[in-house]
């Protein structure tokens, strides 16, 4: 059996979603055909000088340092897996690859990416000028020397190969899942509901969403609009139809019952983010026979079922409205053929497989 040393900044305890569940399953995934020593939660502490500094050239409009890949940051990360590593193991398989730049990589190595530096500053701190130069080189040489880099999608591999300038012949497509169970059967109910579920109100389209539903209400009413994640601002929490569920901690059985109830009894998942890769949320829709209303950017047409709908980005009010109204007048669509599609292309041991394929093939 192939040997691993699994590094990740994060603990495979964790799995509420989003980078963190990535992080657990792609871990339980190596466990079915390797044998992992686990090497989790490397977390070092951010100086408060570090800190402090990118503060202030930020407030100065400077270019400043990005405290969380400071060279002193990435040296103690190096220290703490360095001797963590099992040498005798055949790879060094690591979550994600910043943290990992100064890491001496004495065995092969390869890596499981959502993007890269350059892409999520490119998403997240676009209005935001940060010293990275030199860290740019270090992830472009740590991605070429890898015997494999994995992606959790075709559009972030590609923007790879266009901002670091490389080939990509060690670069593979490996998708991603969701971190809910599949649900063996769905309720027969009638659907009178959308949801949206998001940590980050803004950057998920929340206000577009409400602005959406508002508009669609004054021509087809009795639907309500369900919020879940981010408190939305009290106007929204003001009109008719709308209700907030708070945020759902999928890993309480409570909070998880009741996040499966809405998204089997919606007509639609309604995320035009502008802020995003791969949102989980859209194949945990899937899972339960909820299409999903997107944003026709990032890594999201790559997991759209044909049942859903893009939204040209960034996402206009009237395409929204038109969408749900699409939507509405096919609740008649047979749920399983939405799940079906995201079983088959869209779930960990999907990933895995196809992690194992190439690592079988570089072993």
């Amino acid at each position: 059996m192939i040997a691993i040393n699994y590094i990740s900044n994060l603990s495979v305890q964790q799995g509420r979603g989003g980078w963190d569940g990535m992080n657990k399953n792609v871990y339980q995934q190596l466990k079915h055909f390797a044998s992992v020593n686990l090497i989790d939660n490397v977390n070092p502490k951010v100086s408060f000088s570090t800190r402090l500094v990118s503060k202030i050239k930020r407030i100065l409009g400077l270019p400043a340092p990005f405290p969380q890949f400071s060279l002193h940051r990435l040296n103690a990360i190096a220290d703490e897996v360095e001797k963590r590593i099992n040498l005798n193991y055949n790879f060094n398989f690591f979550h994600g690859s910043t943290p990992w730049l100064k890491v001496k990589n004495d065995v092969p190595y390869a890596c499981y990416l959502d993007a890269t530096f350059s892409t999520y500053l490119a998403i997240y701190h676009s209005n935001v000028r940060f010293e990275v130069a030199s860290l740019i080189e270090l992830e472009r040489k740590f991605l070429s020397n890898a015997k494999a880099v994995f992606f959790s999608s075709q559009w972030s591999l590609e923007q790879t190969r266009k901002d670091y300038n490389l080939p990509g012949h060690n670069f593979f497509v490996a998708g991603l899942g969701g971190n809910l169970p599949y649900p063996t059967s769905l309720p027969i109910v009638e659907k009178k509901r959308f949801v949206f579920s998001g940590l980050d109100f803004k950057g998920k389209g929340g206000e577009l969403v409400a602005e959406a539903f508002k508009i669609f209400s004054t021509q087809r009413a009795g639907f309500i609009m369900t919020f879940i994640g981010e408190t939305p601002p009290e106007h929204v929490l003001k009109m008719s139809g709308v209700e907030y569920t708070g945020y759902l901690n999928k890993q309480n059985d409570n909070d998880l019952k009741r996040y499966q109830k809405y998204l089997s009894e919606s007509i639609a998942l309604v995320l035009p983010t502008s802020r995003d890769l791969t949102p989980l949320v859209i194949i945990e829709a899937g899972y339960y026979g909820c299409p999903s209303i997107a944003t026709h950017a990032y890594g999201i047409p790559e997991i759209i079922s044909e049942h859903g709908c893009l939204c040209e980005a960034p996402a206009r009010v009237e395409d929204v409205v038109k969408a749900m109204m699409k939507l509405t007048d096919r609740m008649d669509l047979d749920q399983t053929l939405i799940q079906d599609f995201y079983q088959k292309n869209f779930t960990w041991d999907v990933v895995g497989a196809r992690i194992k394929l190439v690592i079988d093939k570089l072993d």
